[in-house]
């Protein structure tokens, strides 16, 4: 199937420099495409995925018709891969042409005009373009999770950096347990969304122990890591910034399952990472100290 589609594609792009402008209208898939706007590689692109998409319906209208369990279940891993397919020559053509880079300047907004009629649904404002309708909305609202929960673990980092090591009942250490409570549903609901991957949770709890502050200490070995955390750096807060990398990294993973498109602000979102010049600094300082506050 993907050889018939090269070679079909290759036969209309030699079609289209043999007779260019006298081709009739809907004579050619691709010429149609770069009639409507499109450039050649983008129409090119969008051509492929169209065929992968007929192929899906003709495997579909045959595998109807037939009684055999296994050719059925044969027929849907067809469809299954041939969707794969469609989507990630949609994902091309939308890379290649910057369908989304419309709207008033803005690189998240995309254009439904621009795409084809079985992706329309499939946007996700300020986010692209998601695999289906479904994971278009699981996608959006698994968004405002994973910046709530951003919002939160900076919460969580600011009471840190505010009181260093504080008394085991302090109105901190309170509003931070509540904090982390607040986290650990927002992780819930992204991992039911399919908007972060599994395991999260647990790495998260891990990394920020029972209390999300830290250890309490005496009165003077407070004083003491008082001290340390102003010289050397928080430990702790190190440790909440690695807890924000773990849950962009998942969230990310996740987004790349459940898109063909991500707008080039959230891809440079992604890539960043928030404790990295902090990273620098103490790989500065040798090995040894490095190695504490990891």
């Amino acid at each position: 199937m993907d050889k018939a589609i090269k070679d079909d594609i290759e036969l209309q792009k030699a079609q289209i420099d043999l007779e260019g402008s006298k081709l009739k209208e809907n004579q050619n898939l691709i010429s149609s495409i770069i009639n409507t706007g499109h450039d050649a590689r983008e129409a090119e692109s969008m051509a492929q995925a169209a065929m992968y998409k007929r192929m899906q319906l003709k495997v579909n209208e045959i595998s109807s018709n037939m009684s055999s369990a296994t050719a059925q279940a044969n027929a849907k891993q067809l469809i299954g891969q041939l969707q794969q397919k469609e989507q990630a020559a949609m994902g091309d053509a939308l890379n290649l042409a910057g369908i989304s880079i419309t709207g008033e300047g803005s690189q998240d907004n995309i254009d439904p005009s621009r795409l084809p009629k079985q992706f329309q649904k499939n946007i996700v404002p300020g986010l692209g373009v998601a695999t289906s309708p479904k994971a278009a909305n699981d996608m959006l609202e698994g968004r405002k999770a994973y910046l709530n929960g951003l919002e939160i673990l900076g919460r969580i980092k600011e009471l840190r950096q505010k009181v260093g090591v504080e008394t085991f009942d302090s109105k901190e250490r309170v509003e931070a347990a509540s904090n982390q409570a607040q986290l650990a549903a927002v992780i819930k609901q992204m991992e039911v969304l399919g908007a972060l991957d599994k395991g999260v949770d647990v790495f998260v709890n891990r990394i920020l122990q029972q209390d999300p502050l830290g250890p309490s200490g005496s009165f003077t070995g407070g004083l003491y890591d008082r001290a340390m955390n102003v010289v050397r750096g928080d430990p702790v807060v190190t440790q909440v910034e690695e807890a924000e990398e773990y849950f962009r990294r998942k969230y990310g993973s996740a987004l790349r399952s459940n898109m063909i498109y991500i707008s080039p602000n959230v891809k440079k979102e992604l890539l960043s990472k928030p404790g990295e010049e902090r990273d620098n600094a103490l790989a500065g300082l040798g090995k040894d100290v490095s190695e504490a506050y990891k």
